[in-house]
């Protein structure tokens, strides 16, 4: 069945039309839109290349000596896929600009405010235009954009790992004992120039230079948001200082870069005509250093601009929205990111009205207020109401509920109706339970944990696991369950010697659970850390702690009971 994306996406091509086309000549429509649904059925970095390749293709991002953006995209995946050996936070972003490409397209088929909003600033089409028909416009103009925001990560992975390798060695890790070491230019002119061999000669009668990314990204910003011009040339003169100072690097800041010096390489070539340059790129290269910095810079002072408007800069707009929007099927290769939340797939909806985006987990467990965060921030950040009358609503499944939902469409043959029907409820009762002990062995300690809503998704998935596991416990001692009388011999309790030798199952079960959620062996426990001395087999727990496996065995045949459920022996 055709996803709501493959729908979106096929309205998006209903709508295009290609100047090359017309005459027969090319069938470029049918080369990107093939790629992008290739892409959409089967998401690896093979089909995504196909979507590089396809937008390279159409429109000629190559240089006479043969080089293409496609060498820096392939060396930006290379990288990330070996680099991160000294990196916490690090995931994809090569799937990942690919699929924000996809999304702004979605956007524009949808919702008719943002069209008009990407319309709105048309002026004089010998001056702004490279297309004649205003959807390619978009596509041209969004497709540099999506595609090439994140080309300068490379950069700020090396900063990240140099900051890793001289902290490892020097075991400066508290507050304000850091040694922040950072990368460092000799020349930063030569990679903040379009011709190496002219650096400082070609001046606007402003006093900026055309040769300079920085300049041109300067003036444009001072266009479009109606800020000063110098007070913006000197941010962006010393962004990198700023960058320095503050221990951190904008991969944003360098793909703009990157993309004003490759263009500019092609333009002094002649393969693209000058207002190219000047229009449709530094539209998208400010774009591209809009995605972080809005709210970086000209968020704060002495700008202190409010949130951006899709009429004042719209690529810019769908950008920060579909950057911060993305999140699915993006592999994680960063130390911390390996052990955190995935998120498999997801449910958009896209209409004049709202934009509604539910994530799915399939492993990790989302922070509770994963999807909360995210849609702050966009609210924070973008004027979304000025397109989505209602907004943006973003929510999210959970593992926990994920894993209920997969028991309850697969289980039925092997686990009791009433247990499917009743899991969470009977998940809410281990949880009881467990408080009622605390509070019996530790009367002056308060809960940590008091209510389930309180619980972390993370432990009411350990609980949920506890329900599933029952059936699986019961058939390991000869048993089953039932809801009626049966011939064989009713259970009211386990033997003790049953009930260590499930204790050592569910001890087991507990810690291929704890690793397979990034848990790791430590003398103290720590839930932010995700550290506990209990990774260690069963025969070499204490008492006390061998005594709450043993507590979780006692209370599956009461727990069955509490919904008309009870174990029986088999008898033959």
């Amino acid at each position: 069945m055709m996803s709501m994306i493959e729908k979106n996406i096929n309205d998006f091509f209903n709508l295009l039309e290609m100047d090359s086309d017309k005459n027969g000549e090319h069938f470029y429509k049918a080369l990107i839109s093939s790629s992008i649904y290739h892409f959409l059925d089967h998401q690896t970095k093979e089909t995504a290349y196909e979507v590089y390749s396809a937008f390279f293709d159409i429109y000629r991002i190559k240089r006479n000596d043969g080089k293409s953006f496609i060498d820096l995209l392939d060396v930006m995946r290379k990288y990330e896929e070996t680099a991160a050996t000294l990196n916490d936070k690090q995931r994809d972003h090569y799937n990942h600009s690919v699929n924000v490409f996809i999304l702004g397209l979605c956007i524009y088929s949808q919702n008719a405010f943002f069209r008009e909003a990407f319309h709105a600033g048309d002026f004089d089409v010998e001056n702004r235009h490279l297309y004649k028909t205003p959807h390619e416009e978009f596509l041209f103009s969004w497709g540099i954009a999506a595609l090439f925001h994140d080309i300068g990560y490379p950069v700020e992975i090396i900063n990240n790992q140099i900051k890793k390798y001289i902290s490892f060695i020097c075991h400066r890790k508290e507050k304000g004992m850091e040694i922040n070491p950072y990368i460092a230019y000799f020349n930063f002119d030569k990679l903040n120039c379009i011709n190496d061999n002219q650096v400082t000669e070609t001046l606007m009668a402003n006093g900026l230079d055309y040769n300079r990314p920085t300049d041109l990204l300067s003036y444009y910003f001072h266009n479009s948001f109606n800020i000063d011009l110098q007070t913006i040339k000197d941010k962006m003169d010393h962004f990198l200082l700023s960058m320095q100072k503050s221990g951190f690097v904008d991969h944003g800041f360098y793909s703009a870069l990157i993309i004003l010096k490759w263009y500019g390489m092609m333009l002094l070539q002649n393969i693209f005509p000058t207002g190219v340059l000047y229009n449709q790129i530094l539209d998208s290269a400010a774009a591209i250093f809009l995605h972080n910095a809005y709210r970086h810079v000209l968020m704060k002072e002495p700008f202190s601009l409010g949130k951006i408007s899709p009429y004042q800069h719209p690529i810019a707009f769908l950008l920060i929205l579909c950057d911060e929007v993305q999140e699915w099927k993006r592999e994680a290769y960063g130390i911390i990111d390996r052990d955190t939340v995935s998120v498999a797939d997801s449910e958009i909806f896209i209409d004049d009205d709202c934009f509604k985006v539910h994530y799915i987990a399939k492993n990790g467990a989302f922070n509770e207020s994963f999807a909360l965060e995210k849609e702050n921030l966009i609210n924070t950040v973008t004027d979304i109401n000025m397109i989505f009358k209602k907004g943006i609503t973003m929510t999210a499944t959970s593992h926990t509920e994920y894993l209920i939902d997969m028991i309850r469409e697969s289980d039925q043959q092997v686990m009791p109706r009433l247990i499917i029907d009743n899991i969470e409820m009977l998940a809410k009762t281990i949880h009881e339970e467990h408080n009622k002990k605390q509070i019996e062995n530790y009367p002056d300690k308060p809960l940590e944990y008091p209510t389930w809503e309180s619980l972390p998704d993370m432990l009411k998935y350990s609980n949920v696991r506890q329900v599933k596991s029952i059936v699986e416990k019961v058939r390991l001692l000869h048993c089953y369950i039932s809801d009626k009388d049966e011939s064989g011999i009713k259970v009211t309790e386990f033997t003790n010697e049953e009930i260590e030798y499930l204790s050592k199952y569910e001890h087991a079960s507990w810690v291929r659970e704890r690793l397979e959620h990034g848990w790791k062996y430590d003398t103290i426990r720590d839930n932010e850390k995700k550290t506990t001395p209990y990774l260690v087999p069963y025969n070499e727990l204490s008492e006390e702690i061998k005594e709450l496996d043993r507590n979780t065995i006692r209370h599956i045949i009461p727990l069955l009971n509490s919904i008309d459920l009870h174990v029986y022996r088999q008898t033959t």
